[in-house]
């Protein structure tokens, strides 16, 4: 029981570092970097909505919104199954923005 506390604090620390070298990823360019890196926060926590956040909007960025929105999709019914939960405000106004703009740059012009 003793060993819980600091294995969260360095589940915790993990997880921060893969999103700050996704930034890092994203800053120079890379977003193929950026979205393996987390791809990889996810997999560690699925659950974690920053993270969710950082990979949809570098899969839109990378010009992949179906990506982005099936991220979100799984998302969604983690939380539903797992938490009996939705996402926050912050994760389903950028699902809804990615939505958006997929719709427009659809439609014939």
């Amino acid at each position: 029981p003793w060993a819980a506390p600091e294995r969260e604090s360095r589940a915790q620390a993990f997880l921060a570092a893969l999103e700050r070298l996704a930034e890092h990823a994203a800053a120079r360019g890379d977003l193929a970097d950026a979205v393996r890196h987390l791809r990889r926060a996810e997999a560690a926590d699925p659950l974690r909505a920053s993270t969710v956040r950082r990979l949809m909007a570098a899969l839109a960025d990378t010009g992949d919104p179906a990506a982005a929105i099936e991220t979100y999709r799984r998302f969604r019914l983690r939380l539903h199954d797992e938490l009996s939960a939705t996402p926050d405000d912050e994760t389903a106004r950028l699902f809804q923005t990615i939505l958006t703009r997929a719709r427009q740059s659809a439609a014939p012009t």
